[in-house]
């Protein structure tokens, strides 16, 4: 039970809950773009349990300063831009076409 106190100390003294969820959100966006940038496109929507992973980790360690421990993260959808759909379309109907 100690931990807890402390870690609602740290929270409320230290962040408070009025930051939380802009600084969640922050963190998270960016903790996708990082993980995105290093995957190649054709695989962003075959990589959600991994890119979970990832962030799961990087929230915890980012946040725990704060007294907040992250315990979860889902990550509910892939989109990819429609610009980055229809260019890896054409890619691949091109890799298609030089295959035949």
């Amino acid at each position: 039970e100690g931990q807890v106190e402390e870690d609602c100390r740290k929270f409320f003294y230290n962040f408070g809950p009025n930051r939380l969820e802009e600084l969640l959100q922050q963190e998270c966006e960016e903790g996708i773009r990082n993980f995105v940038k290093n995957q190649k496109a054709i695989v962003v929507r075959d990589i959600k349990t991994e890119l979970t992973l990832n962030l799961l980790e990087d929230l915890k360690k980012k946040f725990i300063v704060y007294g907040v421990v992250i315990e979860q993260v889902n990550v509910m959808n892939v989109i990819l831009p429609r610009e980055m759909r229809v260019s890896l379309m054409a890619t691949t109907n091109y890799d298609v076409y030089l295959q035949k």
